[in-house]
């Protein structure tokens, strides 16, 4: 998650290597838990694939919500809105404008 925030808005090359740099510590650091006998293998590559599950649900997200029309919620221009919006109208004669 912390690439996905350190990449937001970086051009391509600094986001690419912030992602890898995330890859690299990610790996190094499953590798060590299995090499210090702190975890099994198994434990490791289930925390990776939950990892990766949670990564492709953020990104699938984001991706829905800032696409044009992807988010069901933003889908309708805001000019065709199927309820009239009710205004009060100040009528002549009921206290609109005070004239001495």
């Amino acid at each position: 998650m912390l690439a996905i925030i350190l990449a937001a808005g970086r051009p391509p090359r600094i986001r690419a290597l912030i992602w890898i740099s995330a890859a690299v510590v990610t790996i190094l650091t499953g590798a060590s838990q299995v090499y210090l006998g702190a975890n099994w293998l198994t434990d490791i590559l289930g925390g990776w694939a939950l990892g990766a599950l949670w990564i492709a649900i953020l990104l699938t997200a984001a991706v829905l919500i800032t696409s044009a029309g992807g988010w069901p919620a933003t889908s309708r221009s805001p000019t065709t809105n199927r309820w009239p919006v009710r205004t009060r109208h100040a009528r002549p004669g009921h206290g609109a404008v005070s004239r001495l």
